[in-house]
Protein backbone atom coordinates (compact mmCIF):
# COMPACT_ATOMS: atom_id res chain seq x y z
CA UNK A 1 0.00 0.00 0.00
CA UNK A 2 2.80 2.12 0.93
CA UNK A 3 4.10 2.48 -2.87
CA UNK A 4 0.80 2.19 -4.20
CA UNK A 5 -0.04 5.27 -2.42
CA UNK A 6 3.32 6.59 -3.67
CA UNK A 7 1.84 6.47 -7.36
CA UNK A 8 -1.08 7.65 -6.51
CA UNK A 9 0.29 11.02 -4.69
CA UNK A 10 2.39 11.42 -7.30
CA UNK A 11 -0.13 11.10 -10.08
CA UNK A 12 -2.64 12.70 -8.00
CA UNK A 13 -4.78 9.34 -8.37
CA UNK A 14 -7.29 8.25 -6.51
CA UNK A 15 -6.65 4.60 -4.65
CA UNK A 16 -9.68 2.63 -4.33
CA UNK A 17 -9.28 -0.98 -2.48
CA UNK A 18 -10.82 -4.22 -3.51
CA UNK A 19 -10.96 -5.48 0.54
CA UNK A 20 -13.23 -8.14 -0.08
CA UNK A 21 -11.59 -10.57 1.90
CA UNK A 22 -9.99 -8.47 3.79
CA UNK A 23 -12.61 -7.33 6.65
CA UNK A 24 -10.59 -6.96 10.27
CA UNK A 25 -7.30 -7.31 8.08
CA UNK A 26 -4.25 -4.88 9.08
CA UNK A 27 -1.37 -3.14 6.93
CA UNK A 28 0.83 -1.69 9.43
CA UNK A 29 -0.86 -1.71 12.67
CA UNK A 30 -3.66 0.18 10.57
CA UNK A 31 -7.47 -1.47 10.08
CA UNK A 32 -7.69 -2.00 6.16
CA UNK A 33 -10.28 0.27 5.34
CA UNK A 34 -8.58 3.52 6.20
CA UNK A 35 -5.19 3.49 3.82
CA UNK A 36 -6.95 4.40 0.98
CA UNK A 37 -9.14 7.06 -0.95
CA UNK A 38 -12.39 4.04 -0.88
CA UNK A 39 -12.32 0.44 0.47
CA UNK A 40 -14.96 -1.73 -0.76
CA UNK A 41 -15.74 -4.84 1.42
CA UNK A 42 -18.28 -7.82 0.58
CA UNK A 43 -20.61 -9.33 2.91
CA UNK A 44 -21.93 -11.93 0.60
CA UNK A 45 -22.76 -15.06 3.17
CA UNK A 46 -19.39 -16.99 2.80
CA UNK A 47 -17.38 -13.84 4.05
CA UNK A 48 -15.80 -12.83 7.58
CA UNK A 49 -19.06 -11.64 8.46
CA UNK A 50 -22.12 -11.02 6.42
CA UNK A 51 -25.23 -9.24 6.03
CA UNK A 52 -26.71 -11.65 3.92
CA UNK A 53 -25.81 -10.13 0.65
CA UNK A 54 -24.36 -7.11 -0.59
CA UNK A 55 -21.10 -4.90 0.94
CA UNK A 56 -20.12 -1.42 2.06
CA UNK A 57 -17.63 1.17 1.12
CA UNK A 58 -15.50 3.01 4.00
CA UNK A 59 -13.96 6.42 3.20
CA UNK A 60 -13.33 9.81 5.30
CA UNK A 61 -14.42 12.39 2.68
CA UNK A 62 -17.96 13.83 2.85
CA UNK A 63 -18.24 15.28 -0.36
CA UNK A 64 -17.87 11.79 -2.06
CA UNK A 65 -19.72 10.46 0.99
CA UNK A 66 -23.01 12.16 0.08
CA UNK A 67 -22.25 11.23 -3.95
CA UNK A 68 -22.63 7.41 -2.87
CA UNK A 69 -25.37 7.96 -1.46
CA UNK A 70 -26.89 9.89 -4.55
CA UNK A 71 -25.72 7.22 -7.00
CA UNK A 72 -26.49 4.03 -5.06
CA UNK A 73 -30.15 5.10 -5.31
CA UNK A 74 -30.96 6.27 -8.45
CA UNK A 75 -28.94 9.42 -8.42
CA UNK A 76 -32.05 10.79 -5.87
CA UNK A 77 -31.54 13.90 -3.53
CA UNK A 78 -33.58 11.94 -1.14
CA UNK A 79 -34.24 8.37 -0.18
CA UNK A 80 -37.61 7.01 1.50
CA UNK A 81 -36.97 8.01 4.66
CA UNK A 82 -36.26 11.71 3.90
CA UNK A 83 -39.75 11.92 1.85
CA UNK A 84 -42.29 10.00 3.57
CA UNK A 85 -41.29 10.81 6.97
CA UNK A 86 -43.49 12.98 9.07
CA UNK A 87 -41.21 15.91 8.56
CA UNK A 88 -40.45 14.79 5.08
CA UNK A 89 -41.18 16.08 1.26
CA UNK A 90 -42.79 14.23 -1.45
CA UNK A 91 -40.43 16.65 -3.57
CA UNK A 92 -36.80 15.28 -4.82
CA UNK A 93 -34.48 15.59 -7.78
CA UNK A 94 -32.08 13.37 -10.03
CA UNK A 95 -29.34 14.64 -10.08
CA UNK A 96 -26.71 12.55 -12.27
CA UNK A 97 -27.82 8.58 -13.36
CA UNK A 98 -27.28 6.52 -10.47
CA UNK A 99 -28.51 2.44 -9.92
CA UNK A 100 -29.99 0.34 -7.23
CA UNK A 101 -27.59 -0.24 -4.85
CA UNK A 102 -28.85 0.41 -1.52
CA UNK A 103 -28.80 -2.45 1.27
CA UNK A 104 -31.75 -3.14 2.50
CA UNK A 105 -32.10 -1.83 6.19
CA UNK A 106 -32.90 -5.34 7.73
CA UNK A 107 -29.29 -6.80 5.94
CA UNK A 108 -27.96 -3.69 7.10
CA UNK A 109 -29.26 -4.44 11.11
CA UNK A 110 -27.79 -7.87 10.40
CA UNK A 111 -24.27 -6.52 9.40
CA UNK A 112 -24.33 -4.52 12.64
CA UNK A 113 -24.67 -7.37 14.86
CA UNK A 114 -22.31 -8.94 12.90
CA UNK A 115 -19.47 -6.52 12.74
CA UNK A 116 -20.07 -6.90 16.75
CA UNK A 117 -17.99 -10.46 16.32
CA UNK A 118 -15.35 -9.86 13.99
CA UNK A 119 -12.70 -9.85 15.89
CA UNK A 120 -13.42 -12.64 17.49
CA UNK A 121 -14.88 -14.65 14.29
CA UNK A 122 -11.21 -13.78 12.87
CA UNK A 123 -9.38 -14.57 15.95
CA UNK A 124 -10.80 -18.21 15.68
CA UNK A 125 -9.95 -18.45 11.87
CA UNK A 126 -6.08 -17.12 13.23
CA UNK A 127 -6.28 -19.96 15.65
CA UNK A 128 -7.37 -22.85 13.36
CA UNK A 129 -4.51 -20.96 10.31
CA UNK A 130 -1.84 -21.48 12.85
CA UNK A 131 -2.61 -24.75 13.44
CA UNK A 132 -2.83 -25.91 10.07
CA UNK A 133 0.44 -24.55 9.27
CA UNK A 134 1.81 -26.68 12.22
CA UNK A 135 0.64 -29.76 10.68
CA UNK A 136 1.34 -28.60 6.82
CA UNK A 137 5.12 -27.54 8.11
CA UNK A 138 7.71 -29.89 6.25
CA UNK A 139 4.78 -31.42 3.93
CA UNK A 140 6.55 -32.36 0.31
CA UNK A 141 4.78 -30.83 -2.56
CA UNK A 142 2.65 -28.26 -0.52
CA UNK A 143 3.34 -24.55 -0.18
CA UNK A 144 1.94 -22.19 2.54
CA UNK A 145 0.82 -18.82 2.79
CA UNK A 146 3.30 -16.28 4.36
CA UNK A 147 2.29 -13.44 5.51
CA UNK A 148 4.63 -10.14 4.81
CA UNK A 149 5.71 -7.87 7.80
CA UNK A 150 3.87 -5.95 9.06
CA UNK A 151 0.67 -7.36 7.63
CA UNK A 152 -2.35 -8.61 9.55
CA UNK A 153 -4.45 -11.40 7.74
CA UNK A 154 -8.53 -11.84 8.42
CA UNK A 155 -8.11 -15.19 6.52
CA UNK A 156 -10.91 -15.36 5.04
CA UNK A 157 -9.60 -18.40 2.94
CA UNK A 158 -6.55 -20.98 3.70
CA UNK A 159 -4.83 -21.52 -0.25
CA UNK A 160 -2.29 -23.99 -0.53
CA UNK A 161 -0.18 -24.64 -3.54
CA UNK A 162 0.21 -27.95 -4.87
CA UNK A 163 3.38 -28.80 -6.57
CA UNK A 164 2.18 -32.04 -8.30
CA UNK A 165 5.50 -33.71 -9.42
CA UNK A 166 6.49 -33.57 -5.47
CA UNK A 167 3.59 -34.40 -4.30
CA UNK A 168 2.50 -37.33 -6.78
CA UNK A 169 -1.28 -35.90 -7.45
CA UNK A 170 -2.74 -32.89 -9.22
CA UNK A 171 -4.80 -30.54 -7.99
CA UNK A 172 -7.95 -31.89 -9.74
CA UNK A 173 -7.35 -35.54 -8.54
CA UNK A 174 -6.54 -34.18 -4.81
CA UNK A 175 -10.00 -32.18 -4.78
CA UNK A 176 -11.96 -35.42 -5.58
CA UNK A 177 -10.25 -37.67 -3.57
CA UNK A 178 -10.71 -35.00 -0.64
CA UNK A 179 -14.79 -35.07 -1.49
CA UNK A 180 -14.95 -38.37 -1.51
CA UNK A 181 -13.58 -38.31 2.22
CA UNK A 182 -16.71 -35.95 2.97
CA UNK A 183 -13.82 -32.72 2.72
CA UNK A 184 -15.20 -30.23 0.54
CA UNK A 185 -12.57 -27.56 -0.81
CA UNK A 186 -12.22 -24.64 -3.76
CA UNK A 187 -9.98 -22.95 -6.17
CA UNK A 188 -9.35 -19.23 -5.50
CA UNK A 189 -9.64 -18.54 -8.36
CA UNK A 190 -10.13 -19.52 -12.15
CA UNK A 191 -7.68 -17.21 -14.13
CA UNK A 192 -9.87 -14.17 -15.77
CA UNK A 193 -8.50 -15.09 -19.02
CA UNK A 194 -9.70 -18.40 -18.96
CA UNK A 195 -13.55 -17.20 -19.11
CA UNK A 196 -15.84 -17.08 -22.17
CA UNK A 197 -16.29 -13.71 -22.22
CA UNK A 198 -12.77 -12.11 -21.95
CA UNK A 199 -11.83 -14.70 -24.32
CA UNK A 200 -14.53 -13.88 -26.95
CA UNK A 201 -14.46 -10.05 -26.29
CA UNK A 202 -10.82 -9.12 -25.61
CA UNK A 203 -9.46 -12.66 -27.33
CA UNK A 204 -7.45 -13.82 -24.18
CA UNK A 205 -6.16 -17.29 -25.08
CA UNK A 206 -4.40 -19.78 -22.54
CA UNK A 207 -0.86 -19.47 -23.03
CA UNK A 208 -0.95 -15.76 -22.68
CA UNK A 209 -0.33 -15.50 -18.83
CA UNK A 210 2.43 -18.12 -17.68
CA UNK A 211 2.66 -17.73 -14.08
CA UNK A 212 -0.43 -17.46 -13.36
CA UNK A 213 -1.52 -20.26 -14.95
CA UNK A 214 0.81 -22.12 -13.03
CA UNK A 215 -0.28 -20.85 -9.98
CA UNK A 216 -3.76 -21.78 -11.20
CA UNK A 217 -3.25 -25.20 -11.73
CA UNK A 218 -1.86 -25.63 -7.86
CA UNK A 219 -3.98 -23.35 -5.63
CA UNK A 220 -6.62 -25.33 -3.34
CA UNK A 221 -8.41 -23.59 -0.62
CA UNK A 222 -8.68 -25.75 2.83
CA UNK A 223 -11.39 -25.62 4.84
CA UNK A 224 -11.73 -22.70 7.01
CA UNK A 225 -14.58 -21.42 8.87
CA UNK A 226 -14.99 -20.16 12.49
CA UNK A 227 -17.16 -23.08 13.91
CA UNK A 228 -13.84 -25.29 12.81
CA UNK A 229 -12.11 -27.53 15.81
CA UNK A 230 -8.33 -28.51 16.08
CA UNK A 231 -9.37 -31.64 14.93
CA UNK A 232 -11.21 -30.60 11.91
CA UNK A 233 -8.30 -28.94 11.01
CA UNK A 234 -6.28 -32.91 11.85
CA UNK A 235 -8.89 -34.96 9.68
CA UNK A 236 -8.03 -32.30 6.58
CA UNK A 237 -4.42 -32.65 6.93
CA UNK A 238 -4.60 -36.48 7.79
CA UNK A 239 -6.71 -36.74 4.18
CA UNK A 240 -4.18 -34.73 2.29
CA UNK A 241 -1.26 -37.06 3.47
CA UNK A 242 -3.43 -39.58 2.60
CA UNK A 243 -4.17 -38.96 -0.31
CA UNK A 244 -0.78 -37.57 -1.19
CA UNK A 245 1.48 -41.40 -0.68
Amino acid sequence: MDRISSVAEAHNLHVIEDAAHAMGAEYKGKKIGSLGNLTCFSMFPTKNITTGEGGLISLNDEQKYHRLLRLRLHGMSKDGWKRYAKEGSWYYEVHEAGYKYNLPDINAAIGIAQLKKLNTLNRKREILVDHYLKRLGGFEGIKTVKLLPKVKSSWHIFPIWIDSKKAGITRNRLITELFERNIGTSVHFIPVHFQPFYHNRYHYHRGDFPITEKVFEGILSLPLFPDMTEQDVDDVVDALKDSMR
